[in-house]
């Protein structure tokens, strides 16, 4: 009974003070366990941020408070609208990839979000309403190679190159401002496998 007591008196109970208001995330240790004072004991979160991962060669149009899309793997239907909050000063080379991390702030979180989840980030980089797309493997260099040019079915269906005149794109499609009309039947070249 005596060295019950001293123990407990050796061992006082010791209230934990978090530094911020938040949500407890994850808790390290089990009730009875014995902890140091560097020991993290529970996990705290005010707030979820998405940390992004950006090649340095799109760097250059990443800009604080753009406006971006979070989209997570685990609720790929959801877009979560969101800003640039931070962007590093020091660079991560992993395979001779050279990226800077970019933390994008949900503009409010959903009550689905969780620390550690997966997640892809749509930046604005600029915006266009109302516009002619086409398919970005429908285009092709012209002769020249400083234009692009489109195949179009032309009369009776007789497939016609065509010049145009390309905006903005990201990647899948291209904004065409110049050469095509609204109802213009795109072509695109399609490899098919001949019967033997």
């Amino acid at each position: 009974k005596e060295e019950t007591k001293r123990w407990e008196e050796m061992y006082q109970p010791t209230p934990i003070l978090a530094p911020i208001n938040g949500m407890i995330i994850l808790r390290n240790i089990e009730s009875g366990q014995t902890i140091t004072n560097t020991d993290a004991v529970l996990a705290m979160s005010d707030r979820l941020t998405v940390k992004a991962q950006v090649d340095e060669t799109d760097l250059a149009q990443i800009k604080l408070k753009q406006s971006a899309v979070i989209v997570l793997d685990a609720y790929p239907s959801e877009k979560i609208p969101a800003t640039v909050d931070q962007i590093a000063y020091e660079a991560k080379t992993v395979n001779n990839v050279t990226t800077y991390l970019v933390d994008v702030l949900p503009t409010k979180t959903p009550d689905f979000m969780r620390s550690g989840m997966t997640a892809n980030v749509n930046f604005e980089t600029d915006s266009r309403k109302n516009v002619l797309l086409v398919l970005a493997e429908a285009i092709h260099p012209d002769e020249e190679g400083d234009g692009a040019t489109v195949l179009v079915r032309g009369p009776q269906g007789v497939p016609t190159r065509r010049s145009i005149t390309t905006g903005l794109s990201d990647g899948k499609h291209t904004e065409v401002t110049g050469g095509l009309n609204e109802g213009d039947i795109v072509l695109i070249a399609e490899a098919r496998a001949r019967d033997s």
